[in-house]
C-alpha cells in the first residue's frame, strides 16, 4: 500500500499489472482483445493525467476514476487499427481516391471476382439487349447475343489494383 501512496501513478499501475498476474489472466480470456483494449484505454488516461501532473499517485488516480464513474463519464477506448501500420479492409468501391503502399485483392479468379458466379446460366431475351442503352452486346456469329457484363467488375479491379504505390 505504501507504493500506491509514494510511487507515481504510472509506476504503481505498472507494478500492479505486472506483478499481480492480472495481465496473464486477461490474455487467457476468450474476449482478451476487448479487455486489453480497455486496459490500454485506462493506461492512456493515466498517462494523460500524469503528463499534466507528474506527481499524481495511484490513490489520486483511483479517486479520479471514482469521480468519473459517479458522473457517468466514460473512458474512450482507442479504435483498433487507426495507426499508419494498421491493415485496412475495404471494398474496391470504397478504395476509390485512396492510395496505399501495398494492396491485396483476394479471390481475383475468373468467375469469382466481384461475387460473379456463372452469370451465363440465364440469357436475357434479345429485345432486352436491343433496347437497353449502353448494353455490352456482341454477336456470337449465329445471331445470338453474347453479353459481356464484366465491364463494371473490370473497372473495379482496375481501381483496386491501382491503389498500390509499391505493389498489388
Amino acid at each position: 500500500m505504501s507504493r500506491a501512496a509514494n510511487d507515481t501513478a504510472e509506476e504503481a499501475f505498472l507494478v500492479v499489472i505486472n506483478e499481480s498476474g492480472w495481465l496473464e489472466a486477461i490474455a487467457r480470456k476468450p474476449d482478451a482483445t476487448e479487455k486489453l483494449m480497455k486496459l490500454r484505454a485506462l493506461f492512456r488516461e493515466l498517462r494523460n493525467l500524469t503528463s499534466a501532473n507528474p506527481t499524481l499517485t495511484l490513490n489520486r488516480f483511483m479517486e479520479y476514476l471514482g469521480a468519473m464513474q459517479t458522473h457517468g463519464v466514460p473512458i474512450r477506448e482507442p479504435r483498433i487499427g487507426k495507426g499508419a501500420e494498421a491493415v485496412r479492409l475495404m471494398t474496391a468501391h470504397r478504395s476509390k481516391g485512396l492510395e496505399f503502399d501495398y494492396v491485396y485483392v483476394p479471390n481475383v479468379i475468373d468467375g469469382i471476382w466481384g461475387g460473379r458466379r456463372n452469370r451465363d446460366l440465364i440469357r436475357m431475351p434479345r429485345l432486352y439487349y436491343e433496347t437497353a442503352p449502353g448494353s455490352p452486346v456482341e454477336n456470337d456469329g449465329a445471331g445470338a447475343p453474347i453479353v459481356r457484363g464484366d465491364d463494371d467488375e473490370r473497372r473495379l479491379l482496375y481501381v483496386a489494383l491501382t491503389r498500390a504505390r509499391h505493389g498489388a
